[in-house]
């Protein structure tokens, strides 16, 4: 199909890739960004919903990213023509320190906020400008887990403050049939919706192929399993995933807690390969203060120590599906889907091979290893198996570089807790290492029962 767009200026559009559109995009919302920053505080918001015509909402991110152009210049001027950055992530910055000063004292907000900006700014910047997925678009959720880094290291006590507040805020609501919970804690809430969907993926492909089975004009019966799944056999209609979380739910209020199991996988450095130290990582949620991953690995049924980079990258087994450590290892290193922009938790995504492996395609030999693997969602999983998207790596997977449908090479680089620990042991890798003590090991899973 083509679009006959005349011969005017949107025909140049025509011949750039869409991630030049996007940088093109970006930049010129910082241009906005910057002109709304040079305005009165109490003026920006309107002048952002006038000039966009896009409702409230959309302004007070627009008024929000201009609040931080000031807060934290040095960020701001890494981006700012480089178009990396999106009103998005400079409203995200904004919410990530704002949630964490309802934890302090009003007196001391002004204060703590300058010392905090300033910490996010230098934190921000520097990682901006080592070249971290030079020319493409960064990911949200890596500068959420930049920022959210900073307070877990530099003001401990406030984080942990925050996560206190936050768990004690748990309440549930109901307005007529509809009943809102919140969790208050993003571990519970993060944690909580991951066993609940599991449940619910499993009901769901149990009921599709009962359905399939109702659709083959067998006995309804038949297709029933144990006589607990009810399907039409006039219409054979399947709930949605979103149905068949509100039923495992409803059925978890009737049974006793033990029925389900929450895993949080919580990766944190060790000295001693037994007990973690300082701050954690939760997969799908990000860094945790200190006291938050103690209590975490208190309540953990199992550790798993993590070993060296150089063996983990060299190991390689014959069989298909990786090894489970090789998959912690992976969760760990890659943080979130390594499509380029993708969000979806490393937990809830496949293993798969970057180089196909010779158990799926006779032609290819790629092994089954971590330094061959990468988390993949499923909708990208199959473009990739389709061929619309190709990956490769030169470095062990930490960077894929995508091609897409267009030609068009765009980069995602591994984001999670494992990545900075393994780039820089690759980095220090020197013929003749000075006579250093080994480096901590990091306890890999950590799996609460709730």
């Amino acid at each position: 199909m083509t679009v006959d767009v005349g011969t005017g200026s949107l025909s140049a559009v025509l011949n750039t890739t869409a991630g030049e559109l996007s940088g093109h995009l970006n930049r010129g919302e910082m241009a906005l960004t910057l002109v709304l920053a040079d305005q009165p505080e109490d003026v920006r918001c309107s002048l952002a919903e006038s000039s966009r015509g896009r409702g409230r909402a959309e302004a007070v991110r627009f008024a929000h990213a201009a609040d931080m152009v000031l807060r934290i210049p040095e960020t701001f001027i890494c981006v700012a023509q480089s178009g990396r950055f999106s009103v998005a992530h400079l409203d995200m910055i904004y919410v990530r320190i704002q949630r964490h000063m309802r934890s302090v004292a009003s007196a001391m907000r002004n204060e703590v906020r300058t010392v905090l900006d300033a910490a996010v700014d230098a934190a921000l910047s520097s990682w901006l400008s080592e070249g971290a997925a030079e020319g493409a678009v960064v990911h949200l959720k890596v500068v959420q887990d930049l920022v959210d880094a900073v307070f877990a290291e530099v003001a401990t006590d406030i984080a942990e403050a925050t996560e206190r507040r936050e768990a004690d805020s748990a309440e549930l609501t109901r307005s007529g049939t509809s009943l809102r919970l919140n969790c208050g804690s993003e571990t519970i809430a993060t944690a909580t919706w991951d066993a609940i969907t599991q449940r619910a993926l499993e009901m769901h492909t149990e009921l599709s192929d009962a359905a399939e089975k109702v659709g083959l004009d067998l006995d309804p019966a038949e297709a029933a399993a144990d006589g607990t799944i009810e399907v039409s056999a006039a219409t054979a209609v399947v709930p949605t995933l979103g149905e068949c979380r509100a039923r495992v739910l409803l059925d978890l209020l009737g049974d006793t807690a033990e029925t389900m199991k929450v895993q949080v996988n919580l990766f944190r450095l060790s000295t001693d390969g037994k007990t973690g130290v300082g701050p954690g990582y939760v997969i799908g949620q990000g860094w945790v203060s200190e006291g938050t991953a103690a209590m975490l690995e208190t309540a953990a049924t199992k550790t798993v120590v993590l070993e060296d980079v150089d063996e983990v990258l060299r190991a390689e087994s014959e069989q298909y599906r990786f090894p489970f450590v090789t998959q912690l290892q992976m969760e760990g290193r890659d943080g979130f889907c390594r499509f380029p922009g993708c969000d979806v938790p490393a937990c809830r995504c496949d293993h798969d091979h970057i180089v196909a492996s010779s158990h799926t395609d006779p032609g290819s030999d790629g092994p089954t290893s971590l330094a061959n693997g990468m988390c993949l969602c499923r909708r990208h999983h199959v473009l990739k198996t389709r061929g619309i998207w190709r990956p490769v790596t030169e470095d062990g997977g930490l960077t894929v570089e995508w091609t897409g449908p267009d030609g068009e090479k765009v980069i995602a680089r591994a984001s999670g807790p494992l990545a900075q620990v393994m780039r820089r042991e690759m980095e220090s890798s020197d013929p003749d290492p000075p006579d250093t003590s080994d480096p901590p090991d990091m306890p890999g899973s950590s799996e609460p029962d709730g």
